[in-house]
């Protein structure tokens, strides 16, 4: 399954979502169902499908990222990138680049950024984001260092796990060693997963 993440800038409803999918793009014309569920403590759902539809958006407002950002799921990557298209250009969508200036400046008093960051980074490794959660990774803060770890996980690449595996073995706090781990084993099972579904 294909995940495109878009980090939205300001608020969006899921009405308002469905009927922006509904007016053109691959979902045009056809009835959307909404259904509103909360995934746990700080996470919170709007999922959108089209009858007849495989893939699956949602608006997901996540209060550890301290963001709203849309999920968007397809068995084929050309679809998902359709739909974050017409998504960017209808919606107040952050840039990556703009989140990665945000991070690099704010992570100490914001380390949700980090998360933020991770959320809209691409398939690809990019070695500027892995130095800069490399950094994040080994800073004073508890809460920091934590979301440098969701944030490597996020990202799904295979060069994020040097960094957690350095988390598992060297970070001051148990908590986070294993949390670090725990993240670690998630990413390993989604690149199982990944290469089972080729």
């Amino acid at each position: 399954m294909r995940r495109v993440y878009l980090v939205l800038n300001s608020p969006a409803a899921g009405d308002t979502l469905a009927k922006l999918l509904a007016g053109a793009g691959p979902w045009q014309d056809r009835v959307i169902s909404i259904a509103a569920e909360t995934t746990s403590s700080g996470l919170r759902r709007v999922v959108l499908k089209a009858a007849g539809a495989e893939e699956e958006i949602s608006l997901v407002t996540d209060d550890v990222a301290a963001a709203q950002y849309l999920m968007i799921e397809s068995a084929e990557s050309t679809v998902a990138a359709a739909f974050a298209e017409r998504l960017r250009t209808a919606l107040d969508v952050a840039t990556f680049s703009d989140l990665f200036v945000k991070a690099d400046t704010t992570f100490e008093r914001d380390p949700a950024a980090l998360v933020r960051l991770a959320l809209a980074s691409s398939d690809r490794a990019d070695p500027e984001v892995i130095a800069l959660l490399a950094r994040a990774r080994v800073h004073d803060a508890q809460e920091v260092r934590r979301a440098a770890i969701e944030a490597l996980g996020l990202t799904q690449w295979p060069s994020a796990f040097e960094e957690l595996w350095k988390s598992q073995r060297d970070d001051p706090d148990a908590s986070l060693r294993e949390f670090a781990r725990s993240v670690a084993s998630t990413l390993v099972v989604a690149h199982v997963e990944a290469d089972d579904a080729q």
